[in-house]
């Protein structure tokens, strides 16, 4: 009895000392504190609403939509000002009003790596 005494009690206090957690997707989430969880995650809620909307983007130029529509001008609207720093990057083909921005594409990979970044660095400078 001892002997497996022992042995739970040491079981416990490895358990206990772990700080990951398993989320409702079973994923392992071994951020160290709260707050660097946090702040990751408002750094990533923004990264997917800025890649929603230049997915947007793409797609109603592939379509051709109609940039005086409210919609369209809203999305081309904002996305116009994080698009900037890429604009004339490359050559935008065009065929009977549909827009394939190439720009735009890279911008999402762009944007995509500069939030992992960001979540990477918030995560060593809050160790």
């Amino acid at each position: 009895m001892a002997y497996n005494d022992k042995i739970s009690k040491k079981q416990g206090s490895v358990n206990n000392q772990q700080s990951s957690t398993v989320d409702s997707n079973g994923t392992i989430d071994n951020l160290p504190n709260p707050s660097v969880r946090k702040i990751n995650q408002i750094i990533m809620f923004t990264a997917t609403v800025l890649q929603i909307l230049i997915g947007f983007r793409i797609f109603l130029k592939l379509i051709a939509a109609n940039p005086q529509s409210g919609f369209a001008s809203f999305i081309y609207g904002i996305t116009d000002l994080f698009l900037f720093p890429f604009a004339g990057l490359t050559a935008t083909p065009a065929s009977n009003g549909a827009v394939l921005e190439i720009p735009a594409i890279i911008a999402m990979i762009a944007y995509a790596f500069l939030f992992w970044l960001l979540t990477y660095l918030v995560r060593i400078i809050m160790k």
